[in-house]
């Protein structure tokens, strides 16, 4: 507050004098307003800053569960062709012809199961991180327009006292 109280009373003194205490409560609000609006804009970022944090954090679990998804079809296209191969040499039936096709289509709907799986899990990791990259611009732009927000109280409020004393002076109106 004090550059543009010196300001303003420098200004005054060529217009009149110091300010009056209308005019200074006038400035008191125009800084107190200037400095609401540049706090709303730290607390908006620091906010967008947590949920991106936040998105990141989904992103690393959506990977984590998508490895443990892919495992998972794996293991189950093993265990089923285990079963397979048990079936058919309990039954005395070689492992040639159709019965290897079949628990080679297994093997190939497993794979396909694990790579679907490593499929949703990129998406869902790319949604996460869009969502960040966007939650991070709202914060920054959140923080320029509180900062925009600080300069265009500063000057409308300065303007207001400024033309306030103008008026005074213009009609003759003293202060008291």
């Amino acid at each position: 507050m004090g550059f543009l109280s010196t300001g303003l009373m420098a200004a005054g003194a060529g217009a009149g004098g110091a300010l009056s205490a209308g005019e200074q409560f006038s400035l008191f609000g125009t800084m107190l307003e200037a400095g609401g609006s540049v706090l709303g804009g730290l607390e908006e970022r620091r906010m967008a800053r947590y949920g991106a944090r936040g998105e990141e954090m989904a992103a690393l679990g959506a990977e984590r569960a998508g490895a443990l998804e892919m495992r998972r079809a794996r293991a189950e296209g093993r265990r089923t062709i285990s079963a397979q191969r048990a079936a058919y040499t309990a039954a005395g039936v070689t492992l040639e012809g159709s019965p290897l096709e079949i628990m080679q289509s297994t093997a190939g709907e497993a794979e396909t199961e694990a790579q679907i799986a490593r499929y949703n899990t990129a998406l869902q990791v790319q949604e996460h991180m869009q969502r960040r990259g966007l939650l991070r611009r709202r914060g920054r732009m959140g923080f320029t327009g509180g900062i925009l927000g600080a300069g265009k109280s500063i000057l409308f409020g300065t303007a207001d006292i400024i033309g306030h004393r103008g008026r005074m002076q213009r009609y003759g109106t003293t202060r008291r």
